[in-house]
């Protein structure tokens, strides 16, 4: 796993921008058991983008 949260913001990003939100939630949920303290990367990726892809995703359809 990641040592540093520049990582853990990329593979949480990596996971959101594909589409597999629950993914990404689930990395977030690492980091925090890892004793990562988030950013406010994390927070805008986590609050703001995630649910964004999830609309999008439900809007247009699994594809």
């Amino acid at each position: 796993m990641p040592n540093n949260i520049i990582s853990w913001n990329a593979l949480i990003v990596g996971y959101g921008n594909r589409g597999w939100g629950d993914e990404a939630v689930e990395m977030f949920e690492k980091m925090l058991q890892a004793g990562m303290i988030p950013n406010h990367v994390t927070f805008l990726v986590v609050f703001v983008c995630l649910p964004l892809f999830r609309f999008i995703r439900t809007w247009m359809g699994d594809f």
